[in-house]
């Protein structure tokens, strides 16, 4: 199955691949579908464990401290 009528042989750029397709870039598939979840986590009632865990001070768990390093910071400097 080709795309585009591409063979792997041919040297094409990733960029020109997604033009002629189309398709955005992961990252900002990504994003967006992040950003998506967390719009239905805020619409969540406080009581919802999910809508909770934002607002988690996860600095005095040493287990977590990974998790605000990568996933929760994300999310911060997303929404600014």
């Amino acid at each position: 199955m080709r795309l585009l009528g591409i063979k792997w042989y041919d040297k094409i750029s990733n960029a020109k691949v997604r033009k002629g397709t189309g398709m955005a870039k992961l990252e900002e598939i990504v994003k967006e579908r992040r950003l998506r979840w967390l719009g239905h986590v805020i619409r969540m009632e406080d009581c919802r464990i999910p809508n909770q865990a934002l607002n988690w001070n996860l600095s005095s768990m040493k287990t977590m401290e990974k998790l605000e390093g990568h996933y929760l910071k994300g999310h911060r400097i997303e929404l600014g």
